[in-house]
């Protein structure tokens, strides 16, 4: 028994003296992974920042980049200044390529309703000696429209890119007054912020060149059916300012002389362009309708802005808007109809035919055979429509009054069922359309063509002008001034003197 005790106390002081001798190790060190081991400790390395990149507060952060000398920075891009469309330059190479290519693609596709090949080839010669080397899109329009107008068709032009025209009206500076005509005189009709200039007032100059050359310039260059001229009139009215830039001179700054009202003394005054966004912001306007109806027990008015249905409005909306207009003229036994087409550019012969259904003394194809089978039922015999008016009808018209206006109001001219009041129509018995456009190769500016003949099936009317009212009756810059129709007045006139 004391013998395995013995051995017992032995074992256990083996042991002890092994556990004495055994060296005491400590846990290895464990750095973070921007740390590094050095004499027993964890050190933060020093950031390596990137080729790009300085250090600030211990984060790497990106420089900004190092722009170019033509450069700038935005949004931390280097982006070039924005190109001027207008002053980038082409060589006489170029320009004469597009040049030849307006001449080619009008020779293909217009019909050349109102034109004459000789005529045209007159101004192509001319016109091709004024082209030059460094030519700008602005100086190459200049040269080309007097070709396109030579066309004599409203549906042929020459013009900017989209992307073109969207730089112009948000970079150019323009002319920033609103302007008209008025017995063949520019006259002021708004102004931009405080110009001071009254309205009414005449502009007789601009930049040293008298209004009479400027508008012969306009009328050489823009585009209308035959020998017509009010629809050029109507184009000035519009965008006077436009054209004065696409036509005239890229200035931005404008020296005009002006008459004020009741006055003849000559003013001056220099005037600072605007964009053309700009200068439109100040106007409000409301969205205009297609079509409007106002009845009184004397007369029923209806207002046709555009025969081209826009959504909402589909050719199934303006005849439900004609039968409910017919039936309510029926139903209070209106005898004197107007219908106002003044400043109607045009549409759809679909909704055209519909509305003469109602009004014509017999039924009648719409358009002529020789016209293209696009609208093959109109050619035939369009059935009149009840309830059916055959009282006292008045058309109001105008030179916007153009395209498919111009085809309505040949036909209710062409059947003696109006008496026709304002001024010369736009439009007329046959025009061309069917457009087709390109863009010119260098310069990438904008060309339209007519392709087709379009007649409306009438006789005996003149070749190359509009309808011309049985009176006419003009604004002044007085009634536009005092927001008075003249032209409307006068029909009332004609209603109540029976």
């Amino acid at each position: 028994m004391i013998s395995k005790l013995k051995l017992l106390f032995i074992l256990l002081l083996l042991m002890m003296l092994v556990i004495g001798c055994t060296e005491h190790v400590e846990p290895p060190i464990i750095c973070q992974s921007n740390e590094e081991l050095i004499d027993g400790s964890c050190i933060i390395i020093p950031v390596q920042c990137g080729e790009n990149e300085t250090l600030e507060d211990g984060i790497c952060v990106t420089l900004p980049p190092q722009c170019g000398e033509n450069e700038y920075l935005e949004n931390g891009v280097c982006v070039l200044p924005e190109l001027n469309l207008f002053e980038k330059t082409y060589t006489l190479q170029q320009v004469t390529a597009d040049f030849n290519q307006l001449v080619r693609y009008l020779e293909d596709h217009n019909p050349m309703l109102y034109s004459f090949e000789k005529d045209i080839r007159f101004v192509v010669d001319e016109q091709r000696n004024l082209l030059f080397d460094g030519m700008n899109q602005v100086e190459l329009i200049r040269v080309l429209a007097p070709i396109v107008s030579a066309y004599q068709c409203g549906h042929t032009f020459v013009g900017f890119s989209r992307d073109s025209y969207a730089y112009f009206e948000e970079n150019i500076p323009i002319f920033p007054l609103f302007v008209r005509l008025f017995e063949h005189k520019l006259y002021v009709t708004g102004n931009y912020e405080s110009y001071g200039i009254p309205l009414g007032s005449e502009i007789i100059s601009m930049n040293g060149e008298p209004m009479e050359c400027i508008l012969e310039t306009y009328l050489n260059a823009i585009s209308s059916d035959g020998e017509n001229l009010t629809f050029k009139y109507a184009i000035i009215d519009m965008i006077f300012s436009d054209l004065y830039f696409e036509f005239i001179s890229s200035s931005t700054t404008f020296l005009i002389e002006y008459i004020e009202p009741g006055t003849s003394v000559i003013l001056t005054k220099t005037l600072i362009g605007v964009t053309k966004n700009i200068l439109y912001s100040q106007i409000t306007t409301e969205d205009q309708l297609p079509y409007q109806a106002f009845y009184t027990e004397q007369y029923a008015l209806m207002e046709i802005s555009t025969f081209q249905p826009i959504s909402p409005y589909s050719r199934m909306s303006y005849s439900a808007f004609f039968l409910e207009f017919f039936t309510e003229v029926e139903q209070r036994g209106i005898q004197n109809v107007i219908i106002d087409i003044r400043n109607n550019g045009g549409g759809d012969p679909m909704v055209s035919s519909d509305l003469f259904s109602f009004i014509a003394d017999y039924a009648q194809p719409y358009f002529d055979m020789s016209s293209p089978d696009f609208y093959p039922t109109l050619k035939r015999n369009v059935p009149l429509k009840n309830p059916h008016f055959s009282g006292n009808l008045y058309v109001l018209i105008n030179g916007m009054s153009f395209s498919t206006s111009g085809h309505f109001a040949a036909l209710v001219k062409s059947q003696n069922l109006a008496t026709f009041i304002g001024e010369e129509s736009g439009g007329s018995y046959t025009c061309s359309d069917n457009s087709s456009q390109t863009s010119l190769s260098n310069t990438r500016l904008f060309l339209g063509s007519s392709n087709s003949i379009w007649t409306v099936a009438v006789d005996g009317l003149e070749l190359g002008r509009g309808i011309t009212p049985d009176y006419q009756v003009l604004m002044t810059i007085d009634d536009y001034i005092q927001q008075t129709d003249p032209i409307l007045d006068f029909t009332l006139q004609l209603i109540q003197n029976g």
